[in-house]
This record gives C-alpha cells, structure tokens and sequence, in this order.
C-alpha cells in the first residue's frame, strides 16, 4: 500500500503575488568590484608623490527602471558608506622632504538634489550619466605627518571627521542593466555602476609658506542585482483573485486537499472558485496527474517529487498545457511539489 503525504506548494522565493504594482523607482544594494582603486597624488614645490589604494563599501542607489527592457531614466546614490584603504606618501629633494600616510578614509557618496538625470540608451544598452550631480564626502579618517622645508619643521594633521571634506567629479558615469532572469512574477536584473571620481585638496599648514594638493583620481565599479515584479504576470493574478474576492493575505484560500495555493490554481489555469473535483490523481498503475484548468496553464510550472524533499525529480510544464499533466512519481511515499520557475 502507498503512503502518499502531499505537500502541494511553491518553493521559497517563488510566492505570488503582491497585491499593488510598484513604482519605477527601485533601490539596488551594490558591492563595489575588486577593482574599484584610487590613485593618489601628493603635488606641491615640497615634491611629488603617488601611489594608490583599495576602495570598498556598498553602494545604495535608487533607479527608475523601465523593467521592459532595463534602460533607466533617473540614477541616484543613497548615502552610501565607502572606505578609501590607506596609504603613505613620501619624498626627499634637497631643499625638502616630507612623510605623509593616512588612516582608513571613511567616504559618503550621495547625490545632493534628487533624482539624478541620466540619458537613457536608445534601445537595451548602457545608461550614462553626468556626474557632477554625485557627491563624494571624506568625513572620517585623518591625514598625518611631517614637512621639512626651507630650514622650517611641521607635524601635519588633517582630522576628516573635524573638518569634512566634499566634491563633485565632472565626467560621464554608465549605468547597466541586463536581465538576467525572469520568474513567475519576478524579473532579476544584473546592475553595474561606473562611477568616476576626482577630489583636490589643497592643505596648508600654519606656519609653512607653501601649500600642497592631495588630489584622489579613479573608477568606482559597484555591482549587484535587482529584483522587480513582472508588472503583466501580477496585474492579471491580481485581477484574477479580486474577481472571487479572494485573501490575498492568505495563501491558501480555499484550503484545498491536498493543500494548494491560491497561486498554484492560478498558475494551472483554473478560475478563481474552488474546485468541483481533486485536480491531484494516482492512478491504478501508479501514474501522477494533476489537472490544469480548461485554457490550459498561464504559467510555465515545474512539478517535482521526492520522498524526503531532498534531490528532488522535476518536470518542466510549458504555459498553455492542457489536460492532465503527467507528474513525475515521488515513490511509495514522499512528497510532490509546484514551482514556478
């Protein structure tokens, strides 16, 4: 005798549906690439010196996305917390010599007056952007050392988190987004942000007739993902259940045996009332079937099984199949699922 326990569900991170349409206007949380870097310059009559360092953080940014096909109309960084590592800036010439390094420097990246503009790709492409609407804030970290110059010896201190210092870089930013994936009723975008920087400060120390720029130049490459919903998909599920007056706070309206939810009957094809008869069968000869709605199913389905929810047999089922769908067997006793891929 089989001993059949079924779990009829959709696998996390797959749950329909919300039940408003979202703005545009959608938050991505990028990493900045390991090859994110700032070259730094020490320029001034005391000498010059370079030498580079790592920048790290995250980077929040707001973007109205058209999710048909990914251009963006509007870019703008959320008080975004990005480290600058630090580095050490020395030189020797016969009338001079200094030795200048840096603690870690803690760096704000914002865009003062939102939304940014940006110029939209004429078709799927790369977005760009201007950006001198972007801000970057040294407001942590400090700068120490000494300068010997003209018989003169100072200690030079500069304290970030004092004293804050801002700037905005002229040139063109790019922003890219590609689809990566589409769901049920979610889209996944590949986000990619360039975003250049150049920041000159000019330190003076009292006591010291000259004045020295420290001048940062670079690329800040941020990555992630971003995840909207498929405005069509979810709109009709929408319409679907306000046309029964279903909970959409409740998953499993109908509380249906075996246990299926609002969004596998919508996905099946099925109206939205509760079913005259079981959709799930086992035949005599042991086959699985489950019933898709007279239309056929709306969406594309992915029916598994397995007798302890690990490694689980799927079968993929296109949208618009009909009839009874075959279902792999998940053995003598096991479970069977719907998931929308």
């Amino acid at each position: 005798m089989k001993h059949l326990f079924l779990s009829i569900l959709l696998l996390p991170g797959s749950q329909l549906f919300a039940t408003e349409i979202p703005e545009r206007e959608n938050v991505a949380l990028l990493t900045l690439a390991d090859e994110s870097r700032v070259d730094i310059s020490l320029t001034g009559a005391i000498g010059n010196s370079n030498t580079s360092a790592t920048v790290s953080g995250t980077v929040s940014a707001l973007l109205d996305l058209n999710p048909q096909d990914g251009r963006t109309f509007e870019f703008s960084l959320l008080n975004s917390a990005l480290t600058i590592g630090s580095f050490s800036l020395s030189s020797s010439t016969p009338f001079s010599r200094y030795q200048v390094s840096s603690t870690p420097l803690q760096v704000l990246a914002e865009t003062p007056d939102r939304p940014g503009q940006t110029t939209p790709a004429a078709e799927e492409g790369t977005t760009t952007f201007q950006t001198s609407q972007h801000q970057l804030t040294v407001n942590g970290g400090s700068i120490n050392g000494s300068i010997r110059t003209f018989g003169l010896s100072r200690d030079l201190f500069f304290d970030y988190a004092e004293e804050n210092f801002s700037s905005s870089a002229e040139g063109e930013g790019t922003v890219k987004v590609t689809l990566s994936e589409e769901r049920a009723t979610l889209r996944l975008y590949e986000v990619e942000v360039t975003l250049p920087i150049n920041l000159t400060q000019t330190i003076s120390e009292q006591g010291l007739p000259l004045s020295t720029d420290v001048t940062l130049t670079g690329t800040l490459i941020a990555r992630g993902h971003l995840f909207l919903q498929n405005s069509t998909r979810t709109t009709a599920y929408n319409q679907w259940a306000d046309s029964a007056g279903l909970l959409t706070e409740r998953p499993d309206h109908y509380t249906l045996s075996p246990q299926m939810t609002n969004a596998a009957l919508f996905a099946l094809g099925h109206p939205a009332e509760r079913p005259a008869g079981p959709l799930f069968r086992v035949s005599s000869d042991g086959n699985y079937t489950i019933e898709a709605g007279a239309e056929g199913t709306r969406l594309p389905l992915i029916l598994l099984a397995s007798p302890d929810l690990q490694n689980p047999v799927s079968t993929l089922i296109p949208s618009g199949s009909t009839g009874l769908l075959t279902a792999p067997s998940p053995g003598s006793r096991g479970f069977f699922q719907i998931a929308l891929p």
